[in-house]
């Protein structure tokens, strides 16, 4: 009962930060739709060891990725991931594109969703010429 109790503040918690806009009523409905027990447990582990990356890796190692195409798809309003990573990122790869859009953390808001769909669009569209 403990652990329930706490996995599911957890995931409430996590939650409030998607910027989804979610009422109180919605966003119960929403924690009680998702594996509280194994999503607290496996992001509790990831955060414990910092995602096992060490800090600006992505952007350390951007070199690797010199010659890849890149949509990057950020929420301005994210702040789980703060902005300022995608802007960095972006500033880092050669061939990259950052969407900077109205949202928040969620890939399934409808902005950044949008924009996601646009981007594998473009590169389906690339790929079949």
């Amino acid at each position: 009962e403990i652990r329930h109790k706490y996995a599911y503040e957890w995931v409430r918690y996590e939650c409030t930060l998607l910027d989804k806009g979610f009422s109180e009523s919605e966003l119960d409905a929403f924690v009680m739709e998702t594996p509280i027990e194994s999503f607290a447990l496996m992001e509790c582990h990831y955060l414990g060891h910092n995602c096992f990356l060490s800090d600006q890796y992505i952007v350390d190692n951007a070199d690797k990725l010199r010659d890849i195409e890149t949509i990057i798809v950020h929420g301005r309003n994210d702040v789980i991931c703060p902005p300022l990573h995608a802007y960095k990122l972006d500033q880092a790869l050669e061939r990259s594109t950052l969407h900077m859009v109205k949202a928040g953390h969620s890939s399934s808001g409808p902005r950044v969703m949008a924009k996601l769909i646009e981007a594998n669009d473009y590169f389906t569209e690339k790929s079949l010429q």
